[in-house]
């Protein structure tokens, strides 16, 4: 990956299974990781890092309730009145899984 991402070998990159010459000079790749902390040094100075965020608290719990709950609710067989989960149940969730 380090050979191709290098732009001074990667327009001369050959692929060993094919043994094929192939121009990657006008690729574009994209990577995609939750954590960049495992990303080896070398590979992240290759790279442009692009910071997303992510769902904010109020979305979350929403996502739990309009999904997530009735999902599980009907994987293990549960009605509505059989089980309450609080929004502090949720939190807890969100907060430490």
């Amino acid at each position: 990956l380090l050979e191709v991402l290098d732009p001074s070998q990667n327009a001369t990159f050959v692929d060993h299974y094919l043994d094929v010459p192939v121009d990657l000079s006008k690729v574009l790749f994209l990577c995609t990781a939750n954590v960049i902390d495992t990303i080896p040094g070398p590979l992240l100075d290759r790279m442009e890092v692009v910071r997303l965020s992510g769902y904010i608290h109020d979305e979350k719990i929403q996502i739990a309730r309009r999904y997530l709950e009735p999902a599980a609710r009907q994987q293990m067989g549960l009605q509505s009145d059989h089980l309450h989960l609080s929004d502090d149940a949720i939190t807890s969730l969100i907060k430490w899984y």
